[in-house]
């Protein structure tokens, strides 16, 4: 396995690892929330936590588009931006340059294809020549 495949293979199991735990972490708090709705205390602690979980869900979505947002973030995306321009550019440019060495390719590859059947259907008459003559 190449070891670019290996970090590849590796970051994704340990992205995997991280899902896992979310979901054991979710898994823990339902359990949690679940045994203990009944008392009055628990549900005004349940209450804030679900107000603090917001509050960071908030936070987290903030700093995601202060980095979208950022001199780096706007950076990454011109040259996201620039390297897709440049790809189609480069995808047209050598669609340009193939173009008449395919239409040539296809003149020749039809050119064959003419002596061949012009060969073939020689052949067929000349049969059918030699079978009426053997009849005679």
């Amino acid at each position: 396995m190449s070891e670019a495949k290996e970090e590849r293979t590796s970051a994704g199991q340990a992205w995997e690892d991280v899902g896992r735990q979310f979901r054991s972490l979710g898994e823990s708090l339902a359990s949690a929330f679940k045994s203990s709705w009944e008392k009055e205390e628990t549900r005004q602690h349940l209450e804030k936590m679900q107000a603090e979980l917001e509050a960071m869900a908030a936070e987290i979505a903030r700093s995601t588009q202060d980095v979208v947002d950022s001199e780096e973030g706007q950076k990454l995306k011109a040259e996201v931006e620039q390297a897709a321009q440049s790809a189609r550019a480069a995808g047209q440019q050598t669609a340009e340059e193939l173009q008449p060495h395919l239409l040539e390719a296809f003149r020749r590859v039809r050119s064959e294809l003419d002596q061949i059947i012009t060969r073939l259907e020689r052949e067929q008459k000349k049969d059918e020549k030699d079978d009426r003559a053997s009849v005679s």
